[in-house]
């Protein structure tokens, strides 16, 4: 199981569209994806608390976990709102399982933030990690919405980023204030 989840999460950082389908249509992959979303989320907040190393960030460390997931969660609500209601086709539909098997692969790259207090490292990954994952969640959503354009899955990444931004603001002021200048 370690050795499948390792080969996904690299076929994922490649983009390959068959390791996303495969992702897709493995019921059993949510356990992995959960996974990764577990350990993107613990390596950004390490990855901080290694920067700034003040009391504040060990709080945000032991947040990380909760914080993805709402956050994760979130963002595949957003995405499938988008995609059903705005380029809700016939023969495409955002499905919950889908969404959050190939979503939470496509975190994967979230595990470089771990290494963000390097000299020099640390500015890449903060400019690569985000555009990386960002692609990801392009090749993800294709397969969770069974889009045949990849403009198509480009249009609902980007139009789902408002309703992400805006909930993500409004559980934050209500539920974490200190996630309000995390997110």
């Amino acid at each position: 199981m370690i050795n499948q989840m390792f080969g996904r999460v690299l076929g994922v950082l490649r983009l390959k569209s068959d390791t996303y389908e495969d992702v897709e249509n493995d019921h059993g992959a949510i356990y992995q994806a959960l996974f990764i979303v577990v350990v993107s989320s613990v390596a950004a907040a390490a990855g901080e608390l290694l920067l700034d190393g003040n009391e504040d960030s060990l709080w945000v460390f032991a947040q990380s976990i909760p914080l993805g997931m709402i956050a994760w969660t979130i963002w595949i609500l957003s995405v499938r709102m988008v995609g059903n209601a705005i380029f809700d086709i016939a023969d495409s539909r955002a499905y919950w399982g889908r969404l959050f098997r190939t979503t939470g692969f496509a975190l994967s790259p979230g595990v470089l933030y771990l290494f963000v207090s390097l000299p020099f490292i640390g500015d890449v990954i903060y400019f690569v990690a985000p555009l990386w994952t960002l692609l990801c969640m392009i090749v993800a959503v294709r397969p969770g919405t069974d889009y045949k354009s990849t403009i198509r899955a480009l249009m609902v990444i980007m139009l789902a980023l408002i309703p992400m931004y805006v909930l993500i603001k409004i559980i934050g002021i209500v539920i974490y204030p200190q996630f309000v200048h995390w997110a």
